[in-house]
C-alpha cells in the first residue's frame, strides 16, 4: 500500500509540480513561454495552478514585448530628434555668430564664427566676458538696460557695435536669450548674432 501511494504520489503530485518549477525556472531566466503541461488538463488545485501560470506567462511575454516595442520607437524617435538637431546646430553654426554664456556673463561656448569675426581664439575667449569685444561706441545705460532686460528673463534684441582684436569695428545684429532650470532661475545666456558692418556701412555713408 505504501508503495501504491508513493507511486501515485510521484505522478499525480511531485512530477507535475516539478514540471511546472522548471516551466517557472525556465521563464524566468530566458522569457520563453512555457509548452502546455498535462498538469494543465487536471481538475483540481495543481491544475488550476498550472493554468494561471499559463495565463501569467502569456500576460507577461505580450506586456514584455509591448513594452519592448514601445522602447524600441521612443529610442527611434530620440535618435531622429537628436539628428535633426545636429542638422540645426550645424546651419546655426554656419551662418550666426553664437555664444553662451553662464548667469554671470562669462563665456562658456562660442563657435567658430564668433572667432573668426573678432580675432580672438576659443581659448583667449572662453573664461572671459563681453567686454573683451567691447568697443566704447555704447554708453553705460545701452549696456545696463540690456542686462535688465534679460536678467528679468526677457528676450533682448539690438544692434551692438563690437572691436575685433586687431582694433577693426564690426557691428552685429543681436538676439539674447535667457535660459532657465527647472524652477525658473536662469543660469545661463544664449546669443545669436549675425554680422551687419557692410549694412551699418552703407548706413553711415548716406
Amino acid at each position: 500500500a505504501a508503495s501504491i501511494l508513493a507511486v501515485s504520489l510521484t505522478h499525480w503530485v511531485l512530477r507535475p509540480m516539478r514540471h511546472l518549477t522548471q516551466a517557472v525556472e525556465r521563464f524566468t531566466h530566458d522569457q520563453q513561454l512555457p509548452n502546455t503541461w498535462p498538469a494543465c488538463r487536471r481538475h483540481d488545485e495543481l491544475g488550476v495552478l498550472a493554468r494561471a501560470f499559463v495565463a501569467m506567462a502569456e500576460s507577461a511575454h505580450a506586456n514584455h514585448h509591448q513594452i519592448q516595442t514601445q522602447i524600441n520607437e521612443r529610442t527611434e524617435a530620440l535618435e531622429k530628434a537628436n539628428r535633426q538637431l545636429n542638422l540645426y546646430k550645424f546651419a546655426l553654426d554656419t551662418a550666426a555668430i553664437f555664444a553662451i554664456t553662464d548667469a554671470r556673463g562669462i563665456i562658456t561656448y562660442v563657435n567658430d564664427q564668433f572667432c573668426q569675426i573678432s580675432g580672438y581664439s576659443r581659448q583667449e575667449l572662453i573664461g572671459q566676458n563681453h567686454r573683451i569685444i567691447n568697443s566704447g561706441y555704447h554708453d553705460r545705460p545701452f549696456f545696463r538696460q540690456m542686462y535688465k532686460t534679460i536678467a528679468s528673463g526677457e528676450v533682448w534684441h539690438g544692434e551692438i557695435c563690437n572691436r575685433a582684436k586687431n582694433g577693426k569695428i564690426y557691428w552685429v545684429d543681436t538676439v539674447i536669450v535667457p535660459l532657465t532650470d527647472g524652477q525658473g532661475r536662469i543660469e545661463k545666456y544664449l546669443a545669436v548674432r549675425f554680422d551687419m558692418t557692410q549694412r551699418k556701412q552703407v548706413e553711415q555713408a548716406l
